[in-house]
């Protein structure tokens, strides 16, 4: 990092955005992630705001302005995150998103998504003929048709916000999550929610809003721009996850509190990641549990192919997740499967079963599983040849993602699949959980 922008960054500048080019004039910016003063309708409590006062088309010009400046100073890779809403003017809605979009087009900005959010709870105003909004618009606009984009990273990973389909269909869900969608579901946080209420502002973004975007547009180290800093939530969570940061804010107030208590709220942010690592924890278990949902469901799937072609023939299957790395492209996980054969059956029958796994596993549906399967057969008894100080579950031929017993070493008249893999969804009470 050179040391004039090294100088330049990890701060809040009291200067209006309209000027920010008198303190960055270098293409070192990343990622902008930003929301402009609303046209017209709330009063910040400075003087020379942008939208207080203004004429439509004066504000619509100070926009092209400030992004023109933003643009020029953006790396060849970078986005521009924006959110806006429509209002009501003259007795109609203005489109302000969309005239917008039409400004920064003319900067030589890509319009490259529209996104709506959700905010579930909004500021308590309406006027007449007009629906409370709950919802306003997120643009993202990128420097170059080679922008960062790391799709992966923004998945939904959240159970609850899956539908139940997942429990029985692991094979349909990727384990990375649920690409993300165009409307996002991300409640206001409460005014003051952090730094022990040190700044309250009319819309500070949700943190786990601000995080996506930047998982999705931005790597570690990266610099991330805010010119209407206001609350310093974009600020805060870009240094949550190691970005540097910039931003531009008008409210002195705002600006002291955010320079002067930056340092704490950090403390008070890893202190609370460390004490509870939710969410890495989250997209780690719903990896996980997707993978092993999915092996579990692959040998019963085997298992009830195999009923039908050569029945009691297969006493049962044993099932566990290898420690090697997939390394093939939609390949997640290698499994160990062991199918245990019942006694005194001829060899020709033997050969036609292992030819008839062998099929099976390479074609639809096993073959899209992403799972890596290592097949043997045994004439051994299970009870003989599974490690009694290890727990196994039994699972059945028409549920694989909530055991039925411990197994106990017995012999069964039904064709069991048997893991030391634990799964114990129940889906009755998940879907009454998110309903």
């Amino acid at each position: 990092m050179k040391v004039m922008e090294s100088n330049l960054i990890n701060k809040v500048y009291n200067i209006d955005a309209r000027y920010l080019f008198k303190v960055v004039q270098e293409k070192i910016i990343d990622v902008t992630i930003t929301s402009p003063p609303y046209f017209d309708l709330k009063d910040y409590g400075v003087d020379e705001q942008i939208g207080k006062g203004q004429s439509y088309t004066d504000y619509l010009n100070d926009l092209n302005r400030i992004f023109t400046h933003v643009y020029n100073i953006t790396k060849d890779t970078g986005s521009l995150w924006v959110v806006l809403d429509t209002f009501k003017k003259n007795g109609e809605v203005c489109p302000l998103p969309f005239h917008f979009a039409e400004e920064m087009r003319k900067i030589g900005w890509l319009f490259q998504d529209i996104i709506i959010w959700d905010k579930v709870k909004t500021v308590p105003w309406s006027q007449k003929g007009q629906t409370k909004k709950r919802y306003e618009y997120i643009l993202l606009f990128s420097k170059s048709k080679e922008y960062k984009y790391h799709l992966n990273r923004g998945r939904e990973h959240r159970p609850e916000n899956l539908k139940e389909w997942w429990i029985k269909y692991p094979e349909r869900y990727n384990p990375r999550g649920k690409a993300p969608e165009e409307i996002w579901d991300f409640p206001i946080p409460n005014q003051g929610s952090w730094s022990n209420g040190c700044i309250n502002h009319f819309c500070p973004f949700p943190l786990e809003m601000i995080e996506r975007m930047l998982e999705l547009t931005s790597d570690e180290g990266d610099v991330i721009l805010d010119p209407f800093a206001g609350s310093g939530s974009v600020l805060i969570q870009s240094n949550l996850m190691k970005r540097n940061y910039i931003g531009f804010e008008l409210n002195k107030s705002y600006v002291n509190k955010l320079n002067q208590n930056m340092n704490i709220i950090m403390d008070q942010m890893y202190n609370n990641l460390n004490g509870n690592n939710k969410e890495v924890n989250n997209k780690f278990n719903f990896y996980e549990t997707i993978i092993k949902l999915r092996i579990l469901k692959y040998a019963r799937i085997m298992a009830k192919k195999i009923d039908i072609n050569f029945p009691r023939m297969v006493d049962c299957i044993y099932v566990t997740q290898s420690t090697k790395k997939p390394i093939e492209n939609n390949i997640y996980s290698h499994a160990n499967y062991t199918i245990y054969l019942s006694s005194n059956k001829k060899q020709t029958s033997i050969d036609d079963l292992k030819s008839y796994v062998h099929d099976i596993t390479n074609r639809k549906p096993l073959s899209k599983f992403g799972i890596s399967p290592s097949i043997k057969f045994s004439f051994e008894r299970p009870s003989t040849q599974l490690n009694k100080k290890v727990k196994i579950y039994e699972y059945t031929k028409l549920n694989t993602h909530m055991y039925k017993k411990m197994y106990d070493y017995q012999d069964s008249d039904h064709l069991l699949i048997l893991s030391p893999i634990k799964m114990y969804i129940n889906e009755k009470k998940y879907i009454d959980s998110i309903r």
